[in-house]
Parts: C-alpha cells; sequence; structure tokens
C-alpha cells in the first residue's frame, strides 16, 4: 500500500486487519472519545493506569473522557519531526520508534516505545516543537489526547497535570546513561529458514522459558487468519508475551506476522546454505525496515568455523545465537527478550587474571551470564569463558607463556619494544580459525581505532586477530593493522566497555575493574613505589580512558574492584593470587549480583 494512501487511511482511523494487509471497514473511533466498537472505556482506565501509574482515580478517569482510539500501521508516522505538540499519545499496544533526520536526510534511532508508554507529554509541558519523529514499527493502537482537551481537563482536574509531569519527569531521569537499558520486547514472529525445520517445538521452549517473565500464548496459521485487529489486540493485552508462528516462506501468514512482531527469530540449520533461505521474501523485501531480527542456528554437533560468519553475511541480523542445548535455547530467549544478563571486564595486565576468580564464584553461584566482553587482558579471559573451555587451565597456560616468553621477545624499538611473536604463537595455538561469531556464549572484545581516534567494538571477524589487537598496549607491543586501519589496546579509549554488552539484550550488567590503580599499585614487581618503564607506558597508553570511567562505570549494576594492589601490571606469576581476590570480590557482593539479575524478570 502506498504511503500516501496509508498517511490518509491513518487519518481516518479506517483500519482493521486480515493477514493479506490492513482494509477498511468503517470508524474504529471517532475523534470526540465515543467508545469503540471493540474497546471500552473501561479498557482505556486500565491502559491509563498503566501508564500514569502514581495518577489517582479522578484524574485518570477524566483522562478517559477525553480520548480517542487510532491504529498506526508499521511506517506510519504519529508524531512528525518539528512540528508543534498537538496531543499526547499512551501506546496500547505493538511499538513505535523515535528518529531525529540530521540536516543531510540521515535518520539516528533515538528511542523505542511499548505498551504503556508515553509520547508527547513533554511536549504538552513545554510547547517546544517535536524534535524526532516517531513512526510505528510494526501495527499499533495508541490512546490520542489532544492537546485542547488536556488543557480542559486540567483545569477542571488539577490532579491530570500532576499526572502527566510526574511520568515526564520520572522519563526525563530515566534517559541518563546510568540506566540505560535494552527495550523489552513483548511479540515475536519465529519463522523457519526451510521445510526441514519444525519450528513448533522450538517456539514451545521459548514459550516456557519466557514464562519466567510472565504470561505467554502461541499463535499460528490456523488461530490468527480473518481475525481482527481488536482480537490482536486484546491478546497483548491479556498475555505479556505473544509468539506468532510464521510460515516457511512469505505466505500471507508470514507477512502479517512480521508487521506484527517486536523482534523477528529466523530458524536455520547451521551448516546449510544461507541461500537455500528465501523465507523472508527476495531481499528481505517483506521484512519491516525497523524491525530487529535474530538469528537462531540449530547446530546438530559442535559449531563449525567459518559457517556462522557466512549466514550473518547472507541475513545480516541484529543478533545471533547457537541452538545445541535446551541451555542455549534459554540463554537465547532471555537476550532476544531484553532480559538477559552480561559481564564485562577490564584491562589491566596481569591483575586481570582476577577476573578468573570472579566467573568460577559466579558458576559455582548459579549465576547466569549471557553475554561477555572485555579490554585487553579481560577480552582474553572473556573469550575463553565463551567458548566453554577450561577457563582456569587456559589462562593459566596463557599466564605462563605471558610470564615466560612474551616480555623476553625484544625487538629494535620501532613500533614496540617487543615484537610479539611468541605471543601471536600461543594465540594462534589457542584459537586457531575460531571467529568471534563462532562463540557459544555472545562475545565482544575492543580496541582502538588509532587512525579514526574512537573505540572500536569486535562482535566478528578471527577472534585471534582482534584479541591481539584489545591487548596490544602501545610502545610496549606492535599494533595491528587492517585494511589501512592501526588498531591498539581498547584500554586507550574505553578500558570498561560496559555500553558494548547491552547491544547483546543484557538487561543487568555486571562489571569487573583491575584497570583503575590506587596510588601504590601496579607496580611491576609489586613493591617498588618507582614505576619503571613498562609502567609508564602502560599507564600513559590508557590514561585516556581514565576521563570518561566515573560515566561507564555507572551505567553497569554491580561492580566488582578485585583487591589486586600486591599483583603488578606484568606479575604473571602470581595468577593465584589475581584469582583468589577475584573469587573473594564476588563473594563478598554476591546478594547485590543476586538482586540485579533478580530485578530483570
Amino acid at each position: 500500500m502506498p504511503d500516501r494512501t496509508l498517511r490518509l487511511l491513518n487519518r481516518l482511523k479506517l483500519f482493521t486487519h486480515k493477514p493479506d494487509g490492513w482494509i477498511s471497514r468503517g470508524p474504529l473511533c471517532s475523534e470526540q472519545g465515543v467508545k469503540c466498537e471493540d474497546r471500552m472505556q473501561d479498557d482505556w482506565i486500565h491502559d491509563l493506569r498503566r501508564a500514569f501509574a502514581h495518577a489517582d482515580s479522578v484524574s485518570i478517569e477524566a483522562l478517559a473522557a477525553i480520548c480517542s482510539l487510532i491504529s498506526a500501521p508499521d511506517g506510519v508516522p504519529v508524531v512528525q519531526q518539528g512540528e508543534r505538540p498537538d496531543a499526547v499519545y499512551i501506546v496500547v499496544t505493538g511499538s513505535l520508534a523515535a528518529y531525529h533526520q540530521a540536516a543531510d536526510g540521515q535518520e539516528t534511532l533515538l528511542d523505542r516505545f511499548g505498551a504503556g508508554d508515553i509520547i508527547g507529554d513533554i511536549g504538552f509541558i513545554t510547547g517546544e516543537a517535536r524534535p524526532a519523529t516517531i513512526r510505528a514499527v510494526r501495527n499499533s493502537e495508541l490512546l490520542r489526547i489532544t492537546r485542547e482537551d488536556l488543557q480542559a481537563a486540567v483545569a477542571r482536574c488539577p490532579g491530570v497535570l500532576l499526572a502527566i509531569c510526574s511520568t515526564a519527569v520520572q522519563r526525563l531521569q530515566g534517559a541518563r546513561p546510568t540506566v540505560a537499558a535494552p527495550f523489552r520486547f513483548r511479540t515475536f514472529c519465529v519463522i523457519p529458514s526451510d521445510d526441514t525445520i519444525d519450528s513448533r517445538p522450538i517456539i514451545e521452549k521459548i514459550a516456557r522459558n519466557l514464562e519466567r517473565f510472565g504470561t505467554v500464548t502461541i499463535v499460528s496459521a490456523d488461530q490468527g487468519t480473518e481475525r481482527s485487529s481488536a482480537w490482536f489486540s486484546e491478546l497483548e493485552r491479556r498475555f505479556d508475551f505473544v509468539l506468532f508462528q510464521a510460515d516457511r516462506g512469505p505466505t500471507a501468514w508470514t507477512r502479517f506476522c512480521l508487521r506484527q512482531c517486536d523482534r523477528i527469530v529466523l530458524v536455520a540449520h547451521g551448516d546449510a546454505e544461507p541461500s537455500d533461505s528465501d523465507a523472508l521474501g527476495p531481499s528481505r523485501t517483506h521484512v519491516p525496515r525497523n524491525t530487529p531480527l535474530s538469528l537462531m542456528l540449530l547446530w546438530r554437533d559442535a559449531i563449525v568455523p567459518a559457517r556462522t560468519a557466512a549466514w550473518m553475511k547472507y541475513v545480516n541480523p541484529s543478533g545471533h545465537h547457537h541452538i545445541r542445548s535446551s541451555r542455549d535455547i534459554e540463554r537465547a530467549t532471555r537476550l532476544i527478550a531484553g532480559r538477559g544478563s552480561g559481564l564485562v571486564l577490564s584491562g589491566g595486565g596481569a591483575r586481570a587474571l582476577a577476573h578468573v576468580g570472579v566467573i568460577d564464584a559466579l558458576r559455582k553461584h548459579d549465576v547466569q551470564i549471557d553475554a561477555i566482553g572485555g579490554t585487553s587482558i579481560g577480552g582474553i579471559v572473556a573469550a575463553v569463558f565463551a567458548l566453554e573451555w577450561d577457563l582456569a587451565e587456559t589462562i593459566r597456560s596463557l599466564a605462563a607463556a605471558f610470564s615466560r616468553r612474551r616480555f623476553s621477545d625484544f625487538t629494535v624499538p620501532r613500533t614496540s619494544l617487543f615484537s610479539e611473536r611468541a605471543f601471536i604463537r600461543t594465540l594462534g595455538r589457542c584459537f586457531g580459525d575460531i571467529g568471534i561469531e563462532d562463540s557459544p556464549i555472545p562475545l565482544f572484545c575492543v580496541s582502538t581505532n588509532l587512525t579514526e581516534g574512537i573505540s572500536a567494538i569486535h562482535r566478528s571477524g578471527r577472534l585471534e586477530t582482534w584479541l591481539r589487537a584489545t591487548s596490544a598496549v602501545p610502545g610496549i607491543c606492535p599494533p595491528i593493522i587492517e585494511q589501512n586501519v592501526v588498531y591498539v589496546d581498547g584500554g586507550v579509549l574505553n578500558n570498561m566497555p560496559t555500553d558494548a554488552v547491552r547491544d547483546f539484550g543484557v538487561a543487568s550488567v555486571i562489571a569487573v575493574d583491575v584497570g583503575s590503580s590506587p596510588e601504590g599499585q601496579g607496580r611491576s614487581g609489586g613493591e617498588s613505589s618507582v614505576p619503571n618503564i613498562l609502567d609508564l607506558l602502560w599507564r600513559v597508553g590508557t590514561i585516556g580512558s581514565d576521563t570518561a570511567a566515573n560515566r561507564v562505570r555507572r551505567e553497569c549494576d554491580v561492580m566488582l574492584r578485585p583487591e589486586v594492589g600486591k599483583v603488578g601490571l606484568f606479575g604473571w606469576d602470581a595468577y593465584e593470587k589475581a584469582i583468589a581476590a577475584g573469587y573473594q570480590a564476588a563473594l563478598e557482593h554476591l546478594d547485590e549480583i543476586n538482586a540485579a539479575v533478580g530485578r530483570i524478570a
């Protein structure tokens, strides 16, 4: 349907649904707040109470009396950037996104809105022009209250203004980067990539895992075909999560499911050829532009290196998950629903071996880690954990290699003091041709792009290459050059990358900081008050990230700082002390960690 027609129909409120698209059926509601055919005013009171949680009953009833219900199909703008505010909207069902358009026409995603969210309340208070365009990213329903009606209601019932102001203030407080959290998706379209996949068992397992967070229903083509928009809206009101079981291939039902969901989940065999999949239509023509897509790769045995990269290149998902067991599905479910828990590990030379103790303590006390990443040695520890290897044994072997070989490999100081030949051989033996995207647990590491002066987050590519880059301390280790770009240690700009882990769908972040060193800590021998040249180079190379350290640390839910003052930056022989310090730090904060992870439900 052309955009112009959609805008016209949206203005006239003439939408209902059939699986092959939107058709008119007469007015869904009036602009005067008359009751809808399928939605009574009592239902609006329920929706308003969800949005204005602290408002009194009189104010809620006053708002319900002036509401009207509008439908916004995928792609239809509700608010236009630059316009003067003319209404306040409360999202009943669906999902919308806010975009800011720059002078060159490029759009930047600013925020997402789901059921219970309010749009336009700040504009009502300030009267300023809209700073962004807000569009439906799937079929949505909203309660609309005109500015004139709202002003009249405030005059009759001052409590309405208090309700509006309190929610606006709460959102402004929540807009701070210290509480950044992923959008919590509620409706999912699960679609098989080919005829050999029966998606029903996968959907049922996802549903069972989602029941930890709320009520769940599954809708198949037999149940949903020819249903009205009111029927689907009622589903979203009754259930916290709705799983749409799509057909294989771009059928009318599949196209509707793609328009109706917050997130698409494509299920495929990891060892199959990506070209065999046309479930999303030619060139993904049926996929709404702004709907995130998660790729679930099913493996009969072990994950095959390079196959993941081929799938990701073909599908270009916003996230991917390796499925070999029920435990993998549990992890994937938490992440696609925006309720995962993540662990972030800082750099800090040999002191970063404390991360091994932290992870050991979390494992023994059943704290789930759904995604992990880090900087420098923290990135290496994260990689070993994400690959599900024997963490303590592998890290001890690497520490021994670092201690005996890495820093005896002196070279003529052209780009660094050490040639790193031994270190490169050690990493090559450990990680081979494994890609970051091949790790069973979602993984990232961070380096610094010196060419452009920015932090670089690596979620794909050859693992050995980016582990070398993330630990390449300037002046000590040679930089990595990829496609004429120079990369060095991630700690130069971001030694605590808590911001990067949230892109995996993480709601709760645990961070371990061994990089910030109080006075007297971090000497190579652990005793001398005078730093040697290695200490100086490390501090100079990573001091740039200290300016943002306090802000970044506030973005996590729990911050652990193991007592590693007696372990030098290059004191690899003291790995047992570092591991013990990390284990103790995790135990001391276990209640805080469990509370943070528990809040995601």
